[in-house]
């Protein structure tokens, strides 16, 4: 969308650098971002991992016997 100052406005979902939402504002000339929103990157590694509650978490589709 074009704001007010003529410049365009966007937004983008990144899936790797940066992994999140970032906002745009950009012309012919120049272009400024930020990500608004950094999306969780790493899961636990070693065991125990915690949710807040207090229980474990174990991702079992994409877990072995190596990696949890």
């Amino acid at each position: 969308m074009v704001a007010s100052n003529g410049k365009f406005l966007g937004a983008d979902l990144g899936d790797n650098y940066p992994r999140g939402i970032r906002l745009l504002e950009f012309d012919g000339t120049a272009k400024e971002s930020k990500v608004v929103y950094n999306v969780k990157t790493k899961h636990c590694t070693v065991l125990p991992c915690y949710l807040p509650e207090g229980d474990a978490k174990v991702y079992s589709e994409i877990s072995n016997d190596a990696i949890t």
